[in-house]
């Protein structure tokens, strides 16, 4: 029981350090994919800049700036 409450203590701790990095390799790993499945290059045939292209990816950065943000200002007890 105190072993499980003592990790229940140490998660948002864990998740502050965890989250950042495996959210820039997953869209890493995804974007190269897309590099790699040309699916980038026809995008940009189409017509869609960089800014666009890169979207999604701000888009999860903000929100997992925002989930960090909430884990390390409750988690002052």
């Amino acid at each position: 029981k105190n072993m499980l409450k003592f990790a229940g203590f140490l998660l948002p701790d864990i998740l502050a350090l965890v989250l950042p990095f495996s959210t820039f390799f997953s869209i890493l790993f995804i974007y190269n994919r897309f590099l790699w499945d040309r699916e980038l290059v026809i995008m940009r045939a189409i017509g869609c800049n960089n800014f666009r292209l890169s979207f999604p990816a701000i888009i999860v950065g903000g929100c997992v700036t925002l989930i960090i943000l909430i884990l390390n200002i409750f988690n002052l007890e």
